[in-house]
């Protein structure tokens, strides 16, 4: 896609949602509610409500407290990469440009992202990227939020099947609400990994992950300095 049709289509999405950017703009705005938060503690920054993952040298890796909106990782197409996913360049311009002012947008870091391959898959990740926003890998993931692998058999039918009977042993009703993307890619290039949120205490990585044309949540990552 050219940077002309990219630009036309920011542009359309950002009128046609004015109202959700001005609101999430107009509300009362604080930058850190705490001298040095610890890590676990939720603060505000700007209009969300962010978890804080790790925090080095004056810096705070945060996570938005909950998914934000639902998003597809991409359009129909193979080969499709972090690097040139849709929802990067979304987090990154759209997200970016219209949530967060001037000085906001100061603090927040560029952040080098390394981008491993699917190794039980042998997928592909593309390129290493340099973001102020993203989503979380699957090892980063299981390394801040302790979920545990989702370890299906790679037949489709059978992973319908299987996820169906884990939500209705769960009792987990809004199957849609509780799923959120990762950057890292799933079984083929138009497969993306994501998390399984069964309840506070117990969740789960998909790494086989779902077609990018889905629509899962997204919970955007960032380093601000504190």
């Amino acid at each position: 896609m050219n940077n002309v049709n990219t630009e036309l289509q920011d542009a359309i999405y950002i009128i046609a949602n004015r109202s959700q950017f001005t609101t999430m703009k107009n509300r009362t705005r604080t930058i850190i509610t705490e001298p040095y938060p610890k890590i676990g503690n939720v603060i505000q920054f700007g209009n969300l409500d962010w978890r804080v993952l790790d925090k080095k040298d004056g810096k705070l890796l945060v996570i938005s407290n909950k998914t934000i909106e639902k998003r597809p990782y991409h359009g129909p197409g193979r080969g499709i990469a972090w690097e040139t996913c849709a929802i990067r360049h979304y987090l990154n311009n759209i997200f970016y440009k219209n949530v967060f002012t001037a000085d906001e947008q100061n603090l927040i870091q560029d952040t080098y992202i390394i981008n491993t391959n699917n190794n039980r898959y042998d997928t592909n990740a593309g390129k290493n990227t340099i973001d102020k926003l993203f989503l979380l890998s699957t090892d980063e993931a299981k390394q801040y939020f302790d979920v545990k692998p989702l370890n299906i058999h790679p037949d489709y039918l059978n992973r319908k099947q299987w996820l169906r009977a884990l939500y209705h042993s769960k009792k987990v009703k809004n199957r849609e609400e509780n799923r959120w993307w990762l950057r890292s890619p799933g079984y083929k290039t138009d497969y993306a990994a994501y998390t399984i949120a069964l309840n506070p205490n117990e969740s789960y990585t998909d790494t086989f992950g779902n077609g990018v044309i889905s629509e899962f949540g997204i919970r955007p990552a960032m380093w601000i300095a504190a």
